[in-house]
C-alpha cells in the first residue's frame, strides 16, 4: 500500500488505514527489541496469520516455553485513555475506540479451538501490551490482562526467573505453527487501482517528493537533498511495477511512462538487461526475471 500511497493511488480513508498499519509495524518492532531480554528458554513467533473452522485470526507475538504459551496482542496507542464499562475511551475527548481486549479475546479462543484441533496441550495465557512510552490509561485493575509500558521490563524479569529449558515438544510445536500461517490475499486489504490512475512520476527514496533534478549517473532531491544512482532508482521503480502490476509484460516503454519520462529509453534498457532476461526481439521484446521479488 505504501507503493500506491507514493503515488497518490490511495483515498483519504485507505491512506489512515496504512497510517495505521505502520503505526502498529512500529509498535510490534519496539516489543520484538524488549523480547530480546528473553534467555534461551523461549520461543518468539512474530505475526501469525491462522485460520481455524475457515475464521482467521492475527497473532502479533507468541511466546512458546516448557510452561506453556503466551500470546501478546501488541498496541502503540498514545495520549491518555480511560477504561470505564469495559470500553477504552480517549481522555479528555471521551472518543470510544476498539478495545483490544476482546480482539485479544476473540484470537485466543480461535486458537483454543485450533490447538484442540491439532490435538495440542499446553498452557495458554494472553496480555494486551501498550508499548508507546506516553500511553495512560486510567482506571485499569491491577489483575487485568493489561500490560503498560512501565511494566514490560519487569514482565520479561519474571518470565526469565520461571523459566525452564526448551524441550523438542515445544520446538516441534513452532515448526507447526509457522507450518499452518497464511500468506494468501484474504489478509491483504488492498483497495482498487489500475495502472492508467496512479500518478507516473519518479519520488525520492527519503522524503517522497518528486524528483526533478538528475544528471547522466544519479539524482538529487531538491527538498531533502537525499541522491541516488539512476540505476538504483530505475531498479527500484522496476520492481514497484512488478509488485503492483504482476499480470503486465515487463517493457522499456511501459517503465518509460511510469517513470513520466523522467529516465530515458536507454538509461532504462539498460537496467533491464543486466537483472532481467529478454524474451523476443525488436518492438515486441519484454523482460522476466525467474527469480523470486527483491526486497
Amino acid at each position: 500500500m505504501s507503493q500506491l500511497q507514493r503515488r497518490n493511488g490511495l483515498s483519504k480513508e485507505d491512506s489512515d488505514y496504512l497510517r495505521q498499519l505502520q503505526k502498529g509495524f512500529e509498535g510490534e518492532v519496539s516489543f520484538d527489541k524488549k523480547l530480546e531480554g528473553l534467555n534461551d528458554d523461549y520461543l518468539i513467533l512474530h505475526d501469525l496469520q491462522l485460520e481455524v473452522n475457515r475464521q482467521t485470526f492475527q497473532i502479533d507475538t507468541l511466546v512458546l516455553s516448557e510452561t506453556g504459551i503466551v500470546v501478546y496482542e501488541v498496541k502503540n496507542y498514545q495520549g491518555e485513555y480511560i477504561f470505564a464499562e469495559k470500553e477504552f475511551r480517549s481522555y479528555p475527548y471521551n472518543s470510544v475506540i476498539l478495545n483490544p481486549q476482546i480482539q485479544l479475546s476473540r484470537a485466543i479462543t480461535l486458537l483454543k479451538i485450533l490447538m484442540q484441533t491439532l490435538k495440542i496441550e499446553s498452557e495458554l495465557s494472553a496480555k494486551v501490551v501498550f508499548v508507546n512510552p506516553t500511553f495512560v490509561l486510567y482506571n485499569c485493575p491491577p489483575d487485568s490482562d493489561v500490560l503498560m509500558p512501565q511494566q514490560i521490563g519487569h514482565h520479561i524479569s519474571q518470565m526469565n526467573k520461571q523459566s525452564r529449558p526448551v524441550k523438542s515438544a515445544q520446538k516441534k510445536l513452532a515448526k507447526k505453527f509457522l507450518s499452518l500461517h497464511k500468506t494468501d490475499e484474504r489478509f491483504m486489504k488492498l483497495p482498487a487501482y489500475s495502472f492508467k490512475e496512479l500518478n507516473k512520476q519518479v519520488t525520492c527514496l527519503e522524503c517522497q517528493s518528486i524528483l526533478t533534478k538528475r544528471s547522466r549517473r544519479k539524482s538529487t532531491c531538491l527538498q531533502c537533498g537525499f541522491h541516488e544512482l539512476n540505476a538504483h532508482i530505475i531498479k527500484y521503480e522496476i520492481e514497484s511495477v512488478r509488485l503492483l502490476f504482476p499480470e503486465l509484460k515487463l517493457t522499456t516503454s511501459l517503465i518509460y511512462d511510469w517513470c513520466g519520462a523522467y529516465f530515458s529509453d536507454d538509461s532504462i534498457e539498460r537496467v533491464l538487461k543486466k537483472y532481467f532476461v529478454q524474451i523476443g526481439s525488436n518492438k515486441g521484446r519484454y523482460y522476466i526475471k525467474d527469480t523470486p521479488l527483491e526486497d
